[in-house]
This record gives C-alpha cells, structure tokens and sequence, in this order.
C-alpha cells in the first residue's frame, strides 16, 4: 500500500506528497479502505462487514469481545 500525506496546512489527504505545502506522512492508513487512521475509533463500511464488537469505554472496534475491556454489539 503507498504511504499516505496529510498537509498540516489545508488538511488535504494524498498519496503523493509533491501536491501538498506541507505534507506529513501519516502513521497509520487503514487496510480496509485506505483512509488515515488519526483514531483508533475508525470504522469504515468494509470494516464493519468483519467486526462485531465495540469497547464501550475507549470505542475501539474488534472482530472479538475478548479483545475489548468493556465490550458491546456493534449497532447497526
């Protein structure tokens, strides 16, 4: 997957640096749709196909309630 920029000045999103005035690799992309992952709270429609759960206390997503604190259904 290419690395994903981030301009810290207009906040535009690309994966070629050279468009943006101030460009700043973001750390994480996510796998399903690509977009940066800024939170651990990301949940994107291809996401939800796979994950079943959400922590009700931090709002992270998973495929299983044993990798979550205070697990819940996701709705929906």
């Amino acid at each position: 997957m290419a690395d994903i920029y981030k301009c810290e000045s207009c906040g535009g999103v690309t994966t070629d640096k050279g468009h943006l005035c101030k460009p700043r690799k973001v750390a994480d992309a996510c796998g399903s749709c690509g977009a940066p992952q800024e939170t651990a709270r990301h949940v994107c429609k291809p996401m939800r196909a796979t994950l079943e759960y959400v922590c009700e206390g931090c709002g992270r997503p998973a495929e299983q309630a044993d990798l979550l604190c205070k697990p819940k259904k996701m709705p929906g």
